[in-house]
């Protein structure tokens, strides 16, 4: 028997809307940089510190009773980094913060801080990776952090005609001919940056070179594991001749700033050791009341940061790959 038409739920009046308080963002909020950095604090807006090294092992014999020459003396190498200001701004109509919201309740400025923080935290990670120079700024000019592109300047494998950065005379480097990653690249940097000095321990990709570096045909074994019946596809971490590293994928590096686009032709690996990476925290994340002027709140989320890399010598990349 069909129901009338006043039974169906079409035509039911007062029927309580159904509006879930799960709020679904897709934007990722992994920072793997950020994360993984030991925090320093900086005490101006440039931020200094001192680079050594040891001398090269040579051959030391000396004569019984010789008189001792002349030392060597061995100068330090004078680095540093302008801190950089990330801030955003959140603000609710008196209005909007006395309803209440599916989702956040009836405290709307809470919600957006929360967002927000998130957001300024996406734009330091984005800094942090792809800047390639530092800016001393002016009044009328930000200032500038320079990232992994321009510090990382020692160890690598560049495209044929391709120029690495300076940090020291703050220049960007020259592309070089594009090409596929390879894992004897990948060893050759490795060994680069351990003959150096340094402990790598941390290979940071793009999600596209990470998913070429698990297609390695020396790590590509691929191994069903039949008491969860999962096929493994990847390699997390790298066992090189010289120690394990992990392979941390970042969404962040090689994108054009505002963009979810890679690129083109122009991806980067980094080999770092993770331990000689810090960000230098002038101001932390903090949370400021705007001057009001009407009926609304409004509030600036804030932090003031430099990356600092200890020594450029314990980090290693592998440039102008292709996409």
């Amino acid at each position: 028997m069909a129901l009338q038409a006043a039974d169906h739920s079409y035509n039911i009046i007062g029927t309580r809307e159904n509006l879930s308080d799960l709020i679904a963002n897709i934007s990722p909020v992994d920072c793997p940089l950020t994360n993984m950095l030991r925090k320093d604090t900086a005490l101006s807006t440039y931020t200094e510190w001192q680079m050594d090294s040891l001398a090269n092992a040579a051959t030391n014999a000396q004569l019984e009773g010789d008189v001792a020459p002349s030392a060597v003396f061995g100068a330090t190498v004078r680095a540093g980094a302008y801190t950089q200001i990330f801030a955003k701004q959140a603000t609710v109509s008196g209005t909007v913060q006395s309803t209440v919201k599916a989702g956040r309740g009836k405290d709307e400025m809470a919600y957006q801080i929360t967002k927000k923080t998130k957001e300024l935290k996406r734009d330091i990670e984005w800094a942090f990776i792809n800047q390639a120079t530092q800016a001393a700024g002016s009044a009328t000019t930000a200032r500038l952090t320079r990232g992994l592109s321009g510090w990382v300047d020692s160890n690598y494998s560049v495209g044929t005609s391709g120029t690495m950065p300076s940090y020291l005379s703050n220049t960007t480097r020259t592309a070089g001919t594009y090409r596929a990653i390879t894992e004897t690249m990948l060893k050759t940097v490795v060994q680069q940056v351990y003959s150096a000095g340094g402990v790598p321990d941390v290979i940071m990709a793009n999600p596209i070179q990470r998913q070429n570096i698990s297609a390695f045909s020396s790590t590509n074994t691929r191994f069903q594991d039949v008491s969860n019946k999962t096929l493994v596809s990847t390699i997390s971490v790298y066992e090189s001749d010289f120690g394990a590293l992990k392979i941390v994928a970042n969404r962040f590096q090689d994108l054009t700033s505002n963009s979810t686009t890679y690129t083109a032709n122009a991806g980067v690996v980094y080999v770092l050791e993770s331990g000689k990476i810090a960000s230098a925290f002038l101001r932390n994340f903090q949370v400021k009341d705007l001057a009001v002027t009407g009926d609304y709140l409004a509030k600036e989320i804030l932090a003031e940061v430099a990356l600092k890399v200890d020594n450029n010598a314990a980090h290693g990349s592998i440039r102008d790959l292709s996409q």
